[in-house]
């Protein structure tokens, strides 16, 4: 009997797609060692990493002013690396609280600088998203973060406010689950484990002028530059 897990974390994937991780897992492509056991800057490893970013180039239609880069630590870690690389002194951090991950994006936020919420359904138990139109980030605010989907609460934006700053959106429970438009964003983002592979690691699609902003202090690790730069090696 097939038992699909409707619980929070890893999602059901198709059985052609396991099958075929089960048999590659000990010998991938004729090689005589599996996909885990080839090094990362193997050949072979280099066909599935290109064939994984030119996936979701083509079925997000990204534009080419973007990088896309897989980075450990799931969307959790990005809480973190977002005010630590985004974040311009005297500009404002904005946010739209609407679940309890955005309220988790918002914590980690106040410890690097100036945070504002210009949008929140917490006093009403977050059972709606305010109306996006009605959101009015600043111009001149380092960005502005939204998360699309609030499983924990069961509301989606059905639409995405107007920014002049960079929006953020993180994705984690609804990516590739509709079409939009990756240019109103400055960057997505999105844990892996819910629709597209493990947990543990996040998918960053990032604007390339914003990959400039990091300051220099902030560690090689935590970098996106350093993602970008070597391709997510």
């Amino acid at each position: 009997m097939k038992v699909f897990n409707f619980n929070a974390g890893p999602a059901t994937l198709p059985d052609v797609v396991m099958e075929r991780a089960q048999k590659e897992f000990c010998d991938y492509m004729g090689s005589g060692c599996g996909i885990m056991e080839h090094s990362h800057r193997h050949k072979l490893f280099e066909g599935v990493l290109a064939r994984a970013n030119e996936n979701i180039r083509t079925i997000m239609e990204v534009p080419e002013n973007y990088d896309i880069v897989y980075i450990q630590g799931g969307a959790s870690m990005q809480f973190a690396m977002i005010p630590m690389n985004l974040y311009v002194p005297g500009k404002a951090m904005e946010f739209a609280d609407t679940g309890t991950w955005s309220a988790k994006a918002i914590k980690e936020a106040k410890l690097f600088g100036e945070t504002k919420i210009i949008a929140s359904s917490k006093e009403d138990k977050y059972t709606y998203i305010p109306d996006p139109a009605k959101m009015t980030p600043s111009e001149d605010a380092s960005f502005f973060h939204i998360t699309s989907n609030n499983t924990i609460y069961g509301t989606q934006y059905q639409s995405f406010p107007e920014s002049k700053c960079p929006m953020l959106a993180d994705m984690s429970s609804d990516i590739m689950s509709r079409k939009l438009d990756v240019s109103k964003f400055g960057m997505i983002y999105a844990g892996a484990q819910k629709n597209l592979g493990p947990s543990g690691m996040a998918v960053v699609i990032i604007r390339k002028d914003l990959v400039e902003r990091t300051p220099a202090n902030v560690p090689t690790m935590l970098r996106y530059a350093t993602y970008t730069e070597n391709d997510s090696l």
